[in-house]
């Protein structure tokens, strides 16, 4: 299956998304030995597999994610018996080096690896998007092992996933607060409120995608807004124009 080539952002510096693409291989269909020069996550959709890296063989299933460094030189192989099916993404960048760790294999939610299928199938290339889900994939690997500050890893979960259906109140499910005290903390720290920040942090997005020539409509789904009607009023009462007054003008 062939790659989807993902439009660089010029001005990226923390996580540069290159391809993504996806395999339903064949028994004991074999890749390597093989040197990159950047960072290449595969997803395992389906099916088992082996990676053999620096530190050792590992024995990958359905629902775990291997991650190949740069430099590094790995062999993967499917599984005689019940080949796997998975889906890479490479990326270069800053941050990324927060993935050079000793660990190669980690267990992944499903949603996370659907939802970069999703966007592959669709023929997405838009870089924050897929920015989005190795910043996903971090904080849920390596983040959770280092146990930072909820506060600002609720802050940080938002700046990469406002196009999600996020609310308050999943927000403070998710993060182990009740609602009423996460506002008083979250107020107290960083000036602002949770649904206030969330606003913030769509609109500044949607701002740059008016900008670089996408549709109202599409803007909208992009930011998390399911109804196109909701993302203007939104945008009118935070901006002080409409999207489509924004879209024409080319911006402030």
């Amino acid at each position: 299956m062939k790659n989807v080539i993902i439009n660089i952002q010029t001005d990226a510096t923390d996580i540069i998304p290159i391809f993504v693409g996806k395999s339903k291989c064949e028994p004991s269909h074999s890749f390597g030995p093989a040197v990159r020069d950047y960072y290449l996550v595969h997803f395992c959709l389906e099916g088992r597999g082996v990676l053999s890296d620096k530190f050792g063989e590992h024995k990958i299933r359905a629902g775990e994610c291997f991650i190949i460094r740069p430099g590094e030189i790995t062999t993967y192989t499917a599984d005689k018996t019940n080949p796997w099916y998975y889906i890479w993404i490479a990326f270069r960048g800053n941050l990324a080096e927060q993935f050079s760790t000793d660990r190669s294999v980690y267990e992944v939610s499903s949603e996370l690896a659907h939802k970069l299928l999703h966007y592959y199938d669709e023929g997405v290339s838009l870089p924050n998007i897929y920015a989005a889900i190795i910043h996903e994939l971090s904080y849920h690997t390596i983040a959770s092992e280092e146990k930072p500050d909820p506060l600002s890893q609720l802050r940080r979960y938002v700046r990469y996933n406002y196009m999600e259906d996020i609310s308050v109140d999943s927000l403070a499910r998710s993060f182990g607060f009740e609602r009423t005290y996460l506002f008083k903390l979250f107020k107290a720290k960083y000036g602002i409120g949770v649904k206030s920040y969330v606003t913030e942090i769509r609109m500044r997005n949607a701002k740059r995608f008016l900008e670089e020539g996408y549709s109202v409509s599409r803007t909208a789904s992009m930011v998390g807004y399911k109804d196109e009607f909701n993302f203007s009023k939104a945008f009118k009462k935070y901006n002080g124009v409409s999207p489509s007054e924004w879209k024409d003008r080319g911006g402030a």
